[in-house]
Parts: C-alpha cells; structure tokens; sequence
C-alpha cells in the first residue's frame, strides 16, 4: 500500500486502517469529530482557482513527488508554494 497521509499530516498505516474498521464493525466511533475536507479547494487565494496543465520531465516530476512525499502535502501545493516563494 502507498503511502496515505492524512489532512494533518499524519500517516495512515494498514494497521491503523484495520483498527478503525474493526471499530466501525463493532458501532464504535472513536476519537473527537473534527472538519471535514472534501474534493478539491474550490478557491486558492483571493480568487477561484483553474486547472493549469504542465508537462514535465521524468527527473523534474521525481523531484516534485519527492518534496510532495517529503512535505506531507499534493503536489499542486508544492507547485503553490514554490511560486509564493518566488514572488
């Protein structure tokens, strides 16, 4: 299994999964109700966020995993911050 980070930056194990669905089974529901972060953010910033397709390179999209993998974040945010970081 790939690694799965949470929105936290937590990462999820098999073992951890494997206990929530044994709780779940058993109409347990553990732990504090917290916000909740479906899909996609509709807007980045001031303004609604667009789709922008880039093509890459084979060592620049290694790179770009590696700081996403690296950061706990997707890889659009990597791409995000770095042009925060440039303006």
């Amino acid at each position: 299994m790939d690694d799965v980070i949470a929105h936290d930056g937590t990462v999820v194990t098999q073992q951890m999964l494997d206990e929530w669905f044994e709780q779940a089974e058993a109409g347990e529901l553990p732990g504090t109700p917290g916000p909740t972060h479906p899909g996609r953010p509709l807007s980045i910033g001031d303004e609604a966020a667009t789709p922008l397709t880039v093509r890459l390179d084979g060592a620049r999209r290694r790179k770009l995993e590696h700081l996403a993998k690296t950061r706990r974040v997707s890889k659009a945010q990597v791409m995000r911050d770095l042009l925060d970081q440039a303006a």
